[in-house]
């Protein structure tokens, strides 16, 4: 059951782009309450009677079968969370539009570039283990990183971004490589594009150096080093990487569609044909369902806690959440923040948001007022999760 310690409003609704009028498969929030889910990991509430706030779960629903009749979605899932209480879990659309079949609730999404914090989850629980030190060089763990041009990006710089790496590709095809060593062995004898500490530019490669670096401090590989130190720990049994693997969640996977210009869409992938990981070292695939992600930003927006637990510690969570909005220090690019970060308490130090979206699926979590929200869809992301984003933030605000 999601802790008690927050109040997270979650509300899913399914979306549908629908090609006719008609409305059948969409289902619309009420404003007296929600429709139950049978996961019993959520606790449900009903809506107060503030009629403002009921005004406002009901501008999702009106732009959700908007999106619906723009042809925005095929199909998707929404949910908010608030103070630990759903008070809207929806689902409208079609799984499989070609096929007429409509999308039911906590159906398997690929949740894409939204693994990333499960990674940086498990690089703090090593952390708070003693197993790995931020302040380190990556080539402490890694020696294709020992080289000349590599050898002074540390871990703390994958984590902020300033490894000063900003070139996305590798000097070959990711698909011509055997493993994710032999990919970073050449990019870390290219080096990076920038001096270490001194630019900070996003880049899926970061985390993919901190995918190798778990795997040589667990020993296993990364599927099952996420899975065993971070999966399970919290009850995420519905994420998966391979999803191969386990024939029930292949078969509660949905259709993915490519959205084109003009609003139609191609059908990519359905679940009667296994996923590609020829090269899965390189793919941030991996599969969720919408609740096992709320119970993780649970923990998130927690500090750690999750089911009156203490899954990594209160000031690594403080650490994270404030270290990647510190400005750049140019004049000292080396400097580790770790060390100082680490020692407040003060809570109110915090940033008060933590946000994060992907292709597809869209989360915003408030700190402050223990506020998630979560909206999956199996299309590329567009204006319909853009807006989604934007009544979050008008919906957090609703409770300063």
């Amino acid at each position: 059951m999601i802790t008690k310690y927050c109040t997270i409003t979650l509300l899913a609704i399914l979306l549908c782009c629908a090609c006719s009028e008609s409305e059948t498969t969409i289902v619309v929030p009420t404003e007296t309450g929600v429709a139950g889910s049978d996961d019993p990991r959520l606790t449900y509430g009903t809506l107060s009677e503030d009629a403002s706030l009921q005004n406002e779960i009901t501008t999702f629903s009106n732009h959700l079968i908007s999106s619906i009749r723009t042809q925005r979605v095929i199909g998707g899932e929404m949910l908010i969370i608030k103070n630990g209480k759903v008070l809207l879990h929806k689902a409208a659309g079609w799984e499989d539009k070609e096929n007429n079949q409509p999308l039911d609730l906590n159906k398997t999404y690929l949740i894409r570039d939204l693994n990333l914090l499960f990674n940086i989850s498990v690089l703090l629980k090593f952390v708070e283990d003693e197993k790995i030190d931020l302040c380190q060089p990556v080539a402490t763990y890694l020696t294709e990183f020992n080289t000349e041009k590599s050898q002074h990006i540390t871990i703390e710089h994958l984590l902020r971004h300033t490894s000063g790496f900003t070139r996305r590709t590798f000097p070959k095809s990711p698909r011509s490589y055997d493993d994710i060593f032999q990919a970073l062995k050449d990019r870390a004898d290219e080096g990076p594009e920038n001096q270490p500490g001194t630019v900070r530019k996003p880049r899926a490669l970061n985390i993919l150096i901190v995918k190798a670096i778990l795997e040589v401090i667990s020993g296993q590989t990364y599927p099952n080093t996420i899975r065993d130190h971070l999966w399970n720990p919290l009850g995420m049994e519905n994420t998966i990487i391979d999803i191969n693997q386990n024939p029930s969640l292949l078969q509660n996977a949905i259709s993915r569609y490519e959205l084109h210009p003009d609003n139609s869409f191609t059908k990519k992938w359905q679940n009667d044909r296994d996923q590609d990981y020829s090269y899965k070292w390189y793919s941030n695939d991996v599969y969720s369902t919408i609740v096992d992600y709320a119970i993780f930003l649970d923990m998130w927006i927690n500090n750690g806690h999750h089911n009156e637990t203490q899954f990594v510690t209160e000031n690594l969570i403080r650490y994270f959440k404030n270290v990647i909005y510190e400005p750049i220090n140019a004049e000292d690019p080396d400097k580790c923040l770790f060390n100082e970060s680490v020692q407040t308490d003060d809570d109110n130090e915090i940033k008060p948001r933590y946000l994060a979206t992907a292709p597809g699926p869209t989360i915003y979590a408030s700190t402050s007022h223990k506020l998630i929200g979560l909206y999956f869809t199996q299309t590329t992301w567009n204006s319909s999760n853009h807006v989604f984003w934007t009544k979050m933030a008008a919906l957090d605000n609703h409770f300063n």
